[in-house]
């Protein structure tokens, strides 16, 4: 079990709340890596049981080149979970300096993660909403609402954590092979709350 964090992001996160939800889980036991050391584990074996919070929104570039054939991809195809908890940061480029995002990259969420979205421009966003959450969502503990872009047509994943007021889902899981799975969650940016929804959908079917 292991949470992801590296200080500087700015792509969902503010004041801090990401740390926070690091620190949460550190406290219960998951090992904190950074970007080097997210690398170095994903180049290894797979175990089937692992998973990977990403507490900053945020994913190397060395994980998510070559698309389909990246190591993300690779590790969710050998049955790797991921939680995410702010908006998927695929859908950006961002800057390996300021670590921000300095234009849209939309497709990439599909040719990594087979998750489409839209056109490469504000279109694929979808507006901002409220999302209310699901009878499958309340079950995991997630807020009651949230607001948040970038929607999905229910087709496109497995079971539907949420919502937007215009029916398009929101909060996600999405199956890959050999049991991965990648969780799309949205969790305040500024006061994260509900943090153990996140330890119940991390551990979710784990052995």
């Amino acid at each position: 079990r292991f949470v992801f964090y590296e200080p500087g992001v700015n792509v969902y996160f503010r004041n801090g709340g990401d740390l926070k939800i690091k620190d949460y889980l550190f406290g219960s036991g998951y090992k904190e890596i950074n970007s080097d050391s997210i690398t170095a584990l994903l180049s290894g074996n797979v175990d089937a049981n692992m998973v990977i919070v990403f507490a900053t929104d945020y994913f190397p570039k060395t994980i998510i080149k070559n698309g389909e054939r990246s190591l993300l991809r690779k590790y969710l195809d050998a049955g790797g979970r991921v939680v995410l908890t702010g908006i998927n940061p695929l859908v950006y480029e961002i800057g390996e300096k300021e670590k921000q995002p300095v234009r849209f990259n939309v497709p990439a969420a599909d040719t990594v993660l087979g998750i489409k979205y839209g056109e490469n421009d504000t279109r694929g966003f979808g507006g901002v909403f409220s999302c209310f959450v699901t009878d499958e969502g309340k079950q995991f503990g997630l807020p009651e609402f949230w607001n948040a872009s970038g929607f999905l047509k229910p087709g496109q994943v497995n079971v539907i954590l949420g919502k937007s007021e215009t029916g398009m889902v929101s909060s996600f899981s999405k199956n890959y092979k050999n049991g991965g799975r990648f969780v799309q969650c949205y969790l305040h940016p500024d006061l994260p709350q509900n943090l153990d929804a996140i330890i119940k959908l991390a551990e979710w079917k784990l052995n």
